[in-house]
């Protein structure tokens, strides 16, 4: 009995650490925004059985992959994401797909790629170069520009990702009245439609967004993953990017200083302008 205490023990002690494992590994991300989507599906209708949990898994992910392309042509406001708009450059976020087979829903933590790469790359000791081949830190610091784009994207996010019973949290109400009257760093200072990227009602699908601090919500979309869930139910955002997906930088944004309104200017050279 004692052995089998033993085991059960250690058993659990391997699942508690892979768990914070995910953890840390969603941690290293710094999510800013974390999202979940509830298709509501009805019970007959889930498919049952181990392909059909894959069938599901993969149908999931292809609607959330749908829903990433169209974000991003809203956000960037272009039709082109895939030609036009950097992979560094494009919204990403962690997910984790639950209960397949019973209730499929998926969790989302919102990260910024280039702040991921940057970060990395000066851990390698290897030098962050702009387009134009100056070493980031004699021109610009890119902190600088990061909570205006977090802040951006929040601010969609937040608007277009937001339909159920759950109310928004009032630091994030708080958040969107305040940031949009920033004519000057806001690219959204007008309400947005809340279903600008998806008419979440017509499709009866739940979805809630809030902003995240902390390690709460990495702990939270962690809690189910083992070795076998997240060979098949954890997944990026840009996994479901096109093969033609560009790596170049994203063509300049030029700035309307009147109106605070980003443009993509595509006859430019990929390059910043002084």
């Amino acid at each position: 009995m004692a052995m089998q205490n033993f085991m059960h023990a250690s058993i659990f002690n391997m699942r508690l650490k892979r768990k914070e494992a995910w953890k840390d590994y969603i941690d290293s991300l710094s999510p800013f925004a974390a999202t979940t989507i509830q298709p509501n599906l009805k019970l007959d209708s889930i498919d049952k059985g181990e392909l059909a949990t894959e069938k599901n898994i993969d149908h999931l992910k292809s609607e959330i992959w749908n829903l990433s392309r169209k974000l991003d042509e809203f956000y960037f406001r272009t039709k082109g994401a895939v030609e036009r708009i950097s992979k560094t450059d494009r919204f990403d976020a962690f997910g984790v797909i639950e209960k397949p087979g019973v209730n499929p829903h998926v969790h989302l933590a919102w990260f910024l790629r280039s702040q991921v790469e940057r970060e990395r790359r000066q851990n390698g000791n290897l030098p962050v170069l702009l387009p134009c081949g100056f070493p980031t830190k004699e021109v610009f610091d890119p902190m600088v520009f990061e909570p205006y784009q977090k802040a951006n994207r929040l601010c969609v996010l937040l608007q277009c990702f937001n339909r159920s019973h759950r109310e928004m949290n009032e630091e994030d109400r708080e958040f969107l009245d305040s940031f949009r009257k920033d004519r000057f760093n806001c690219a959204f200072p007008d309400p947005i439609p809340g279903n600008a990227i998806c008419d979440w009602s017509a499709r009866g699908w739940s979805v809630h967004t809030c902003s995240i601090e902390g390690d709460g919500w990495s702990r939270y979309i962690a809690k189910e993953l083992g070795p076998e869930e997240a060979s098949r139910q954890v997944f990026f955002l840009s996994d479901g990017f096109s093969s033609r997906q560009r790596l170049q930088p994203t063509r300049y944004h030029t700035r309307d200083w009147k109106t605070g309104a980003h443009m993509l200017d595509l006859d430019k050279p990929l390059k910043p302008r002084q």
